[in-house]
């Protein structure tokens, strides 16, 4: 089930709120976890076998964390093993298959493939249960004390399916700090739901659609600036995609009085591919910092030890959005350019802004084309059409660009005023007032007969 879905919606968000707000406090945690089981069984129904390890990993993770809490001499080897389980069970329906592939290529082996489906959500659950793990390890905090507890931190379907990347300790902060259900609340919430609703229905479906063509067309048949309008669009989409979900997930945090974390910052006004990887998925950004970066070593024992660190980070990073080749080269692309700022390019952006502005929008917008292109062999052919170069044999379509830019001018030209930030700082800065509430139920039901018209495309972020 997606938060995009109609029977989402209107179905199982009012009958979740109802219910919610109607039971005493002590019930409601008890309930979000039926609710989220619900969720999660709704989204697998053709695969039972993820529902169950779904509630594998909670009983493992949480028995696994109360053992390290509990046993001093035993806690090192009683995490090794919880983490090696939680990896276990990604590498074997994220990576298997890539690694046998890859394995049959190099040694010449005739290994069978396995062609596993990628269980909704386990990359995000994985890292959520990881970071608990270390937590209690680190002693930062005890750890779930009940079975429910854990349950509602794991499976909390607001942000169960793709995150944003929560840490216990603050979830369980804000929901014991959680005020009585109140109908301003759920106003608020419904506020921040609908915009993050618009942005993945109005923007994201929409603008994808000119990167589809592009890919259905052919690489080598689009025209230079069919290419250049394809590529910013899939940046476009790919962020009012993600960053919509996150927004509907906070959103629905806000109706019942739970914070949970940011997950975009205005992404595309930093001035460094490093800036950009702050405001761009947080959570991630934070959760590789913290419990991967740091225990490295961070920056802290030398120049070569920092450049090696942010080589691992960068690699893990690619592979954890896919396990394919395009994504290996995405991260080391990122990692190469963050390098060099970290050793000498950042002191020179720092002085020149607008440069660093538009040096950092044409590098991402590279790494997305390589995270986007599958074959990395139709990536040199897609750079060539960037810079009008093409083969022999292409049959290129040259009104293409006059076909789709006129179709969809508007649309672009909303998107990039959103790219700027200033609707998000309008929405903050008066999201209280009644004018602001009349435009958001006039977004949302725009957005509803879009749905009702398309049925809408699935969250990108469902396939990490």
């Amino acid at each position: 089930m997606a938060f995009s879905q109609l029977d989402f919606i209107f179905i199982f968000l009012p009958v979740f709120l109802l219910i919610h707000c109607i039971l005493p406090k002590q019930y409601r945690g008890l309930w979000m976890t039926i609710a989220s089981l619900a969720f999660y069984v709704c989204g697998t129904l053709a695969h039972p076998e993820f529902i169950l390890l779904l509630v594998a990993s909670l009983f493992v993770n949480y028995f696994a964390g109360r053992g390290i809490a509990k046993n001093g001499k035993r806690k090192k080897a009683i995490l090794a093993l919880a983490v090696l389980y939680n990896i276990a069970w990604l590498i074997v329906f994220k990576y298997l298959g890539f690694i046998t592939t890859n394995l049959n290529e190099l040694a010449g082996l005739k290994l069978s493939v396995p062609e596993l489906m990628l269980p909704l959500g386990i990359s995000f659950y994985t890292f959520q249960s990881i970071s608990y793990l270390a937590d209690v390890y680190k002693g930062k905090t005890e750890g779930a004390t009940t079975l429910l507890d854990m349950a509602v931190f794991i499976l909390m379907f607001p942000k169960l399916t793709s995150g944003p990347i929560a840490r216990y300790p603050e979830l369980k902060r804000s929901i014991d700090a959680a005020p009585e259900p109140s109908l301003a609340g759920v106003n608020r919430g419904f506020l921040t739901f609908t915009l993050g609703l618009g942005m993945k229905v109005l923007l994201a479906d929409r603008i994808g659609a000119i990167w589809t063509g592009a890919y259905n067309i052919g690489f080598d048949s689009i025209s230079t600036p069919h290419a250049w309008l394809s590529m910013i669009a899939y940046a476009m989409q790919l962020y009012f995609d993600f960053a919509g979900y996150s927004m509907m997930a906070i959103g629905i945090g806000e109706m019942i009085g739970i914070k949970l974390p940011d997950n975009f910052n205005d992404p595309y006004l930093s001035k460094s591919v490093s800036e950009f990887w702050r405001r761009w998925h947080i959570t991630l950004g934070a959760w590789f910092r913290d419990y991967i970066y740091i225990p490295l070593g961070g920056s802290r024992k030398g120049l070569f030890r920092t450049i090696l660190n942010l080589l691992v980070v960068w690699l893990l990073t690619g592979l954890w959005h896919g396990a394919s080749w395009n994504f290996v080269l995405w991260g080391l692309y990122l990692f190469f350019f963050i390098a060099i700022e970290k050793l000498f390019l950042k002191k020179l952006l720092d002085k020149l802004p607008f440069f660093a502005h538009l040096y950092t929008i044409v590098v991402i917008l590279f790494s997305w084309l390589i995270f986007a292109v599958g074959d990395i062999s139709q990536i040199p052919v897609y750079v060539m059409r960037l810079f009008g170069q093409t083969s022999a044999e292409a049959n290129i379509f040259a009104g293409d660009f006059l076909t789709y830019g006129t179709q969809t001018y508007i649309l672009m030209g909303v998107g990039l005023i959103f790219c700027t930030g200033l609707p998000f700082k309008a929405f903050r800065k008066y999201r209280e007032k009644p004018w602001m509430s009349i435009i958001m139920l006039a977004i949302f039901w725009y957005a509803i007969y879009n749905l009702y018209q398309s049925a809408g495309d699935p969250f990108m972020y469902f396939n990490f």
